[in-house]
């Protein structure tokens, strides 16, 4: 092990347990409807996260769940910020991305923030053709494809898809 991995883990060992486990009760909070006290433990995750350095791998999940805990307590402003900042760490195309994606067209969506809104559309066609790229071996996948080509107006590949989740067993 490298001189400079060693030093990358004991910097994170020094933190680990505390932001480890106040990123599972900011998590237990957000789920059990108490959005205060999660967003005052997903805090100081995020702020011991950017103590890091380098930064630590899941800070764009850290902010994520900071973003959901300020839309919980009806603050999108927050939110959006946290969500805009954790999108460029989190995995492209993986699941906090679509997340953040479906969050952010909401709000801009509702916002009439026409620009940004056009912008987060952009990006969710991105994603859309990114999973049309992916296996589908299942009755649901087909159907979400189905439906996605219907919303885009290809009727032809929507019957298509329609038929082959009709010839499927459902799971």
């Amino acid at each position: 092990m490298s001189l400079k991995k060693i030093k990358k883990a004991l910097l994170w060992s020094k933190y680990e347990p505390r932001y480890y486990s106040n990123y599972k009760y900011a998590l237990s909070f957000l789920i059990f409807g108490e959005p205060s006290e999660a967003l005052k433990y997903q805090t100081e995750v995020v702020g011991l996260c950017r103590k890091m350095t380098p930064a630590h791998p899941n800070e764009g999940e850290y902010l994520v769940n900071l973003g959901r805990a300020y839309h919980a307590l009806g603050n999108d402003k927050e939110a959006t910020k946290c969500m805009e900042e954790a999108m460029p760490m989190v995995e492209k195309f993986g699941t906090n991305y679509e997340y953040i994606l479906n969050f952010l067209g909401m709000v801009y969506s509702e916002s009439s923030d026409n620009e940004n809104a056009l912008r987060i559309m952009g990006l969710m066609e991105e994603h859309n053709l990114n999973e049309l790229k992916k296996e589908c071996n299942t009755p649901e996948c087909h159907l979400d494809r189905a439906e996605y080509y219907m919303v885009t107006g290809n009727t032809a590949k929507a019957k298509d898809e329609f038929m082959l989740a009709f010839g499927m067993p459902m799971t």
